[in-house]
């Protein structure tokens, strides 16, 4: 089993994107999003993966700002590999089924493990564990269990043994139907070690977290590596990781593709604000700065750690032709004309 542990450097990207008091807080948060997500999936880029382009997409995610008046317009990719774009979606899910979750009776976290597993057989493994979870499902099923709570797909990666861990995250409504998953869970999973499952009863809202961060990690033990992080997003892609068990949400979750919001902490008026990755901050055409703050050093320091990581580029590499601003702005507003 995969370290599962969260170092000092990985509460940043743990962090969810919740209800904050201010815009300024709300930016400053996005800022911190942006910085990592343009560094991770900028390394992401040099592999010539199949999900090419939406490393792409999720690179030039919220590039822009789009002011009018006292609202910006943000626009977002809605790719996996987005830090950005998977924060405020896990917010948004946390935040319309937190209350139907916590008025279930007797409800528990469930996290349920199997052996590690080597790169080549990480697609395989996946789908194997999503095929048991449906198959406890229809058990249950059938003696007249319904299960109600949540699942959650999550993966780690262990640098040191070079291997991977898919896993399940669930809540769980009543202690003995989750104890009851778990039992059929070692049933179909021999190899499996008791020690590596658990169930813990949720007290209180800070219990849901866990079902409603990452679904995969980006920095493990202060080592980043682009080529088993792209392993699996590539062994979970068209795949669902969330899902809701026998519970209705209370609040709209599903992630548009453009948010505005009015702020407080710049003046009203036209005006386009453009990111740069090296002062890690959206910046007008005059060099403006967006936010009163810069990113914490937590935050910073993953930033330094992907980015010495190392470049995998393959041998026969597709040449990639980065997008013009003209085109990455098109993109983004194709009905506004270009101001720079």
């Amino acid at each position: 089993m995969c370290d599962l542990k969260t170092s000092k450097s990985e509460h940043a990207l743990d962090t969810l994107e919740l209800t904050v008091p201010s815009s300024e807080l709300l930016y400053q948060k996005r800022q911190r999003s942006k910085a990592i997500n343009t560094s991770v999936n900028g390394k992401l880029l040099y592999l010539n993966s199949p999900l090419h382009k939406a490393y792409q997409n999720a690179y030039y995610c919220n590039t822009y700002l789009f002011q009018d008046g006292k609202n910006v317009t943000t626009h977002f990719c809605k790719k996996r590999s987005c830090i950005i774009c998977s924060r405020v979606y896990a917010s948004k899910l946390m935040i319309g089924y937190m209350k139907p979750l916590l008025e279930l009776e007797d409800l528990h976290l469930v996290t349920l493990t199997a052996v590690n597993v080597k790169k080549g057989k990480l697609n395989q493994e996946v789908k194997r564990i999503k095929g048991i979870h449906r198959k406890i499902y229809r058990i249950l099923f059938k003696r007249g269990i319904r299960i109600r709570g949540f699942f959650k797909l999550e993966q780690t990666y262990s640098s040191k043994r070079d291997d991977f861990n898919p896993h399940l995250h669930m809540l769980i409504s009543g202690k003995a139907v989750a104890e009851e998953y778990m039992r059929l869970w070692l049933e179909m999973n021999p190899t499996a070690d008791r020690k590596g499952q658990d169930i813990r009863k949720v007290k209180n809202k800070g219990g849901l977290i866990e079902v409603f961060k990452y679904v995969t990690k980006a920095i493990i033990a202060d080592t980043f590596d682009s080529r088993s992080l792209d392993a699996m997003y590539q062994s979970i892609h068209g795949l669902q990781a969330y899902r809701a068990l026998g519970v209705k949400k209370e609040k709209e979750v599903k992630l548009e593709d453009s948010e505005t919001r009015t702020i407080e902490h710049r003046g009203e008026r036209i005006e386009v604000w453009k990111w740069c990755q090296d002062k890690k901050d959206w910046y007008t055409y005059e060099g403006e700065k967006f936010n009163n703050s810069t990113i914490e050093k937590d935050a910073d320091r993953i930033i330094r750690i992907v980015d010495k990581s190392k470049n995998h580029v393959l041998k026969k590499q597709r040449i990639y032709d980065s997008p013009t601003d003209d085109e990455i702005f098109k993109r983004f507003r194709a009905d506004k004309q270009i101001l720079f």
